[in-house]
C-alpha cells in the first residue's frame, strides 16, 4: 500500500521519471517495480532526536536502483513545536558510512503527536544506486522535540554530531559505534 503511493507520489510529483513511453506499460515492466530496503517494521523502543545529530543505520540493497524517497519512522513530545529534519543515504566503505549520497527536501515535523509513524522524506530528485550495503539515516536541528524508533543491536548504529546549521556533513563524521538499528527505509524502483 505505502509503496503504491510512493509509486503516484513519483509520477505525479517527479514528472516522468523512470518512464519510458516506447515500453510495456505492464505492472512487471522493470522500471514499474516499487520496493524499499531497510526497516520494515517500526521499532520495539524510542530515543531522542537530539539536534545537530545525525543517527544511520546500515542495509543492504539488492537491486540496482532508482531511489526516491526515504522513510522515518518519528515521534513527537507532546508539545506544540516543530523539528527540522532530513533524511539522508551514506554508501558504506568498510562497514562504516563514508559518502553523502542522497538527502532529502527538510521536512519541520510536528511534536505535537506521541504516537510512532512512518513519515516520507521526498528527494529533489531520484538517485540511482548500484547493488551494495547503505547507512539510511537522519539529520536534526532543533529544538529537540521528536523521537525515532529502534531495535537493539549491538554495534548497527552511528549517530555523529554535525551542525544542522551548516548542512549535511558530504562526508559520514567519525563516530563510534552504537547498539541502535534505527526504523528507516527507502522507496525506489528497479532500474531499467
Amino acid at each position: 500500500m505505502r509503496l503504491n503511493g510512493a509509486l503516484v507520489l513519483l509520477l505525479a510529483g517527479c514528472g516522468r521519471v523512470g518512464f519510458d513511453s516506447r515500453a510495456d506499460p505492464t505492472p512487471d515492466a522493470p522500471w514499474m517495480t516499487a520496493k524499499m530496503f531497510g526497516a520494515s517494521a517500526l521499532g520495539a523502543n524510542q530515543g531522542l532526536q537530539t539536534q545537530d545529530a545525525a543517527r544511520f543505520a546500515r542495509w543492504t540493497l539488492p537491486d540496482e536502483a532508482l531511489v526516491t524517497s526515504i522513510t522515518l519512522s518519528l515521534a513527537g513530545n507532546g508539545v506544540l513545536n516543530t523539528q527540522p529534519i532530513v533524511a539522508v543515504i551514506y554508501s558504506d566503505n568498510a562497514g562504516e558510512p563514508d559518502q553523502l549520497v542522497a538527502r532529502s527536501v527538510e521536512i519541520d515535523y510536528s511534536a505535537a503527536s506521541v504516537t510512532p509513524e512512518w513519515v516520507d522524506f521526498a528527494l529533489p530528485t531520484a538517485v540511482r544506486l548500484s547493488r551494495g550495503a547503505y547507512w539510511i539515516g537522519d539529520h536534526t536541528g532543533g529544538p529537540a522535540n521528536t523521537f525515532f524508533t529502534y531495535d537493539d543491536l549491538v554495534g548497527a548504529g552511528r549517530r555523529p554530531l554535525d551542525p544542522y546549521a551548516d548542512g549535511t556533513a558530504a562526508v559520514a563524521l567519525p563516530d563510534n559505534p552504537s547498539d541502535r538499528q534505527y526504523a528507516f527505509y527507502a522507496s525506489y524502483f528497479t532500474a531499467p
